[in-house]
């Protein structure tokens, strides 16, 4: 998921992610800016030991902020 325009480093890939309010169809990649800049109203993460600090840290904040 691409969460800021112009900026190709703003990228983060969650497990499971549901948007409400854009059209249902099968995107290569979710790009906010291309989606009236709706953000996920669910997101799912699932760790793992080698993925949790990750997971739970910078990847969470992030989905806090959008």
């Amino acid at each position: 998921m691409y969460y800021e325009k112009g900026y190709p480093e703003s990228v983060v890939a969650p497990d499971v992610f549901v948007v409400f309010g854009v059209e249902n169809r099968d995107r290569r990649s979710y790009k906010t800016c291309e989606e009236n800049n709706q953000t996920p109203d669910f997101v799912l993460e699932i760790t793992s030991k080698s993925t949790r600090s990750k997971d739970q840290g910078a990847k969470k904040g992030i989905y806090a902020f959008l």
